[in-house]
């Protein structure tokens, strides 16, 4: 419980600015109730967001965004 609140304190808006985004309202009406996953790439200045129906398998549909970690601008978008 603890990391993700942490995880929410430090990303919550990373994840609001791709709530807004057309592929990823695209992908919540298609796909009901989508998870997320949120991370870091290894240089600290990117911010990762997954949208995603099922953790286990990599290969179902989902929507990866890559965030600047300052601007909260996205920079790639990548729709599976």
């Amino acid at each position: 419980y603890r990391e993700s609140t942490k995880a929410l304190k430090l990303y919550s808006e990373h994840i609001k600015v791709t709530m807004n985004l057309e592929e990823v309202q695209n992908f919540i009406k298609t796909y009901r109730k989508p998870k997320i996953e949120v991370g870091e790439d290894r240089s600290g200045r990117i911010v990762i967001v997954r949208w995603f129906i099922k953790q286990f398998d990599k290969e179902k549909p989902s929507v990866t965004i890559h965030v600047d970690k300052k601007s909260k601008k996205p920079l790639k978008i990548e729709v599976k």
